[in-house]
């Protein structure tokens, strides 16, 4: 089954995710989307006081879908994100028509595309 960057930006950026404390959006994806790729770039904030940028990350479709198939192979032994790694095994096999990411479920896609794992919950 294809997804398609349209795809990935309508199911992981437009479900609101990007809008959680974490992200401080640089560069929406919104603003330079095209048929086949965009580009996402996001600085993580510190939670402290000061409310700073730890590091800047850009993630792509690419990445998102890199996330989308390590989060579908999931075991499934008990993981907090048994519903998203369900969510992203549909999405792989049945299509992006036949999945609803909301926004904390989509977080954890983003999180694991430019984290490599779940940091925030």
């Amino acid at each position: 089954m294809t997804v398609t960057a349209s795809d990935t930006f309508a199911k992981f950026i437009g479900s609101g995710a990007v809008g959680l404390p974490w992200y401080r959006i640089e560069e929406h994806p919104a603003d330079n989307i095209d048929a086949d790729s965009w580009t996402l770039v996001f600085s993580e904030c510190d939670f402290g006081d000061s409310n700073t940028a730890i590091s800047q990350y850009v993630i792509t479709h690419a990445d998102l879908m890199r996330a989308v198939r390590t989060l579908a192979a999931a075991d499934g032994t008990g993981r907090d994100h048994d519903t998203v790694a369900h969510q992203c095994r549909t999405l792989v096999v049945h299509g992006p028509e036949t999945v609803h990411f909301d926004p904390e479920a989509a977080d954890q896609v983003i999180q694991v595309a430019a984290f490599g794992k779940v940091r925030y919950r």
